[in-house]
C-alpha cells in the first residue's frame, strides 16, 4: 500500500495512521497517540469490524501491517479518504489530486450522478479511476483485490423497530454533547445558527450544560426570517451574535474564481466529487477580519436533525407500503434537484430490490440512500470548510447514540418528524423560552404532494421562468454570493446568457464541474 497524506493533523506510527477522534466502547475519549493505541489491535477484518462498530467520533483510519492492510472512515465522510489501484497495489491519500495523473478521465456514470444531485454517488468520483472509501464502510486488500464493506448502516427491519420516549431521546442528546465538550476541552465553540431547529437544539443543551464560551453567526439578507429567529434565540440565551449580510459587496470577492485562497478552497471542498458551498467561505472570511474567532476554536453545526428525523421520507411521502418502483421515483424526482435521468433508474431500483429482499423496511431503504449520498456528500461535505480554515468541527447529532434512536424508530414516529418535533417545541424550546417557530405535527400530505408535483412540473418549465421564481425564494443572498461564478461561466461561454440555470446551487455546480473538466483536459 502507497500513502499520501497531505494534512497536518495525522497521528502516525510504523504501521496505523488516524485523523480526528471517537469515544470507545467504556465512553473514553480516544485522540492523538490514544486512538492509534486503540486502533493498534485491529490486526485482522474481524477485530477491524469490531472496534469501527464501538467508535463514536470522526475519524479516518488507515491500517498498513504487512499481513493486514485496510482503510475505513465514520458515517459522515467527515474525513474522507481516496484510494487509486495499480496492478497489484493501492494508492490512499487525503487529496484526490495526488491519484490523478495522464490516464484519468471523467467518468461518464459519475457525471450524470453529479448533474441530477450535486455529487457522486457514495464511493466515486467525478475521475474514472480515483474512487473514495464510502461512508461507514472499510475497505480490505486482500491477495490484491479491493473488498469494500460495511461495518454500519441506517438500514433497519420490522423486528428491530422500537418506540423511544422523549426522555430518552434528551439523554442522549444531552449524552452526545458531553461527549463534544469533552473532546473540546474548554476551546471556544462557534455556532452557525439557524432559523431552523437543529442549531437551536444544539445551543440550548449547551446553555443547558453551562458552557459559556460560545459565540454565534448567521449569513444572509438583512431582516430575512432566518436571521431574526436566530438573533432572538442568540439574545434569549445571552450568547453573542453576529450577521453576516451577503447583500453588502464588501463582504463578497467579485473576483473570487481568481482568488487563490478560493482556489485552494474549491479544491479542498470539491475533491472531485462535490459542488462548492459559499455561505460559510464568506461568514468565516468576515469572523477572521474582525478577530472574533480564536484560532482553536471547533465549530458546531447542526446536521442532519432533520434528515435522520424524517424530513426526506415526508417530502417525498415516503410510507411502510411503498413499493421499490415508487421509492425509486421519488429518489430521481424528490431527492435529486437538477435533473431528472434514466439512466441512473435501473441502478438504484436494483439496489432497492435487493435491500427489499434482505427484509428492510421501505422507508429505511429510502432514508439510507439519503444519509449515505446526499447528507453526507452534499451536507456534511459542506462543514470540511472549517477544517480548511484550521478548525476543528463537532457533529453531535450524528453521535452514534443519537443516530440509533432515529435508525430504530417506527415510521409512525418519523411522519412528519413528529417526534424530533414533538420534542424540540414543546420540551427544550419551551423550557428555554425560544419556541418561536410552532411546528404544526398534523398530517401535512397535502403540502408534501404539492411539493412533489411543483418538482414534476417545473422539468417542463424554461430556464428563464424558473430562474424568476427562485430570485422570489432567495432569502440568504445565494444571487449575490454567486454572482461571480456566474459571470464567468457566460465569459467562458459555458452558458448562453444569464439566465441558464434553474437554481443557484445549479450555478455552483457547474462552475465546479467546469473547472475540473479543464483540469483533466490539462492532465492528458
Amino acid at each position: 500500500m502507497i500513502i499520501k497524506l497531505t494534512k497536518d493533523k495525522w497521528y502516525k506510527n510504523e504501521f496505523i495512521s488516524v485523523y480526528g477522534y471517537c469515544f470507545d466502547e467504556n465512553n473514553q475519549l480516544m485522540e492523538n497517540e490514544n486512538l492509534i493505541t486503540y486502533f493498534e489491535s485491529a490486526v485482522d477484518e474481524k477485530s477491524l469490524c469490531q472496534k469501527l462498530i464501538h467508535a463514536n467520533g470522526l475519524f479516518a483510519l488507515i491500517i498498513n501491517y504487512p499481513e493486514f492492510q485496510a482503510i475505513a472512515i465514520d458515517k459522515t465522510r467527515i474525513y474522507p479518504l481516496y484510494f487509486a489501484t495499480d496492478k497489484n497495489d493501492i494508492t490512499v491519500s487525503d487529496d484526490p489530486h495526488y491519484l490523478i495523473n495522464n490516464q484519468s478521465r471523467i467518468d461518464e456514470t459519475s457525471l450524470i450522478e453529479y448533474n441530477a444531485s450535486g455529487a457522486t454517488f457514495a464511493g466515486k468520483t467525478l475521475i474514472n479511476n480515483i474512487y473514495q472509501v464510502k461512508p461507514s464502510h472499510y475497505i480490505i486488500l486482500r491477495n490484491s483485490k479491493i473488498e469494500q464493506k460495511k461495518y454500519y448502516t441506517y438500514l433497519v427491519k420490522e423486528h428491530e423497530l422500537k418506540y423511544s420516549t422523549n426522555i430518552e431521546l434528551d439523554s442522549s442528546l444531552n449524552n452526545a454533547l458531553i461527549r463534544c465538550i469533552t473532546s473540546i476541552k474548554k476551546r471556544q465553540i462557534v455556532i452557525p445558527l439557524s432559523g431552523g431547529y437543529d442549531s437551536r437544539l444544539i445551543i440550548c443543551i449547551l446553555k443547558r450544560l453551562n458552557y459559556k464560551n460560545v459565540i454565534c453567526y448567521t449569513v444572509g439578507r438583512p431582516n430575512n426570517d432566518e436571521y431574526l429567529y436566530a438573533k432572538k434565540v442568540a439574545e434569549q440565551l445571552k450568547y453573542p451574535h453576529y450577521f453576516i449580510d451577503t447583500t453588502n459587496t464588501d463582504n463578497i470577492d467579485q473576483d473570487m474564481p481568481n482568488n487563490e485562497d478560493f482556489i485552494k478552497y474549491k479544491n479542498f471542498i470539491g475533491n472531485y466529487s462535490n459542488f462548492v458551498w459559499l455561505y460559510d467561505y464568506v461568514a468565516i472570511k468576515w469572523l477572521q477580519k474582525r478577530n472574533l474567532v480564536n484560532s482553536d476554536a471547533v465549530f458546531i453545526p447542526g446536521h442532519s436533525g432533520d434528515s435522520i428525523a424524517g424530513s426526506h421520507l415526508n417530502k417525498a411521502i415516503i410510507t411502510p407500503n411503498k413499493s421499490i418502483s415508487y421509492l425509486t421515483n421519488a429518489i430521481l424526482y424528490d431527492s435529486f434537484e437538477y435533473e431528472y435521468c434514466k439512466k441512473l433508474r435501473k441502478e438504484i431500483y436494483n439496489q432497492f430490490k435487493e435491500e427489499k429482499k434482505c427484509g428492510y423496511t421501505p422507508h429505511s431503504i429510502y432514508q439510507n440512500f439519503i444519509l449515505q449520498n446526499r447528507q453526507t456528500h452534499n451536507i456534511i461535505n459542506s462543514a470540511r470548510i472549517y477544517e480548511f480554515f484550521g478548525y476543528d468541527v463537532r457533529l453531535p447529532l450524528w453521535d452514534n447514540e443519537v443516530i440509533e434512536i432515529f435508525r430504530t424508530a417506527p415510521y409512525s414516529q418519523l411522519e412528519n418528524c413528529v417526534f424530533y418535533n414533538t420534542y424540540v417545541t414543546t420540551q427544550l424550546f419551551k423550557f428555554f423560552n425560544v419556541n418561536f417557530i410552532e411546528q404544526n405535527t398534523s398530517p401535512q400530505k397535502v403540502t408534501f404532494l404539492i411539493f412533489k408535483i411543483k418538482n414534476r412540473i417545473k422539468r417542463f418549465l424554461p430556464k428563464i421562468i424558473i430562474n424568476r421564481f427562485a430570485k422570489l425564494e432567495d432569502k440568504l443572498g445565494e444571487r449575490e454570493l454567486s454572482a461571480p461564478l456566474l459571470q464567468e461561466l457566460i465569459n467562458k461561454k459555458y452558458y448562453k446568457n444569464k439566465y441558464d440555470y434553474t437554481s443557484i446551487n445549479e450555478i455552483i455546480k457547474d462552475w465546479y464541474f467546469y473547472n475540473i473538466q479543464q483540469e483533466v483536459i490539462c492532465k492528458k
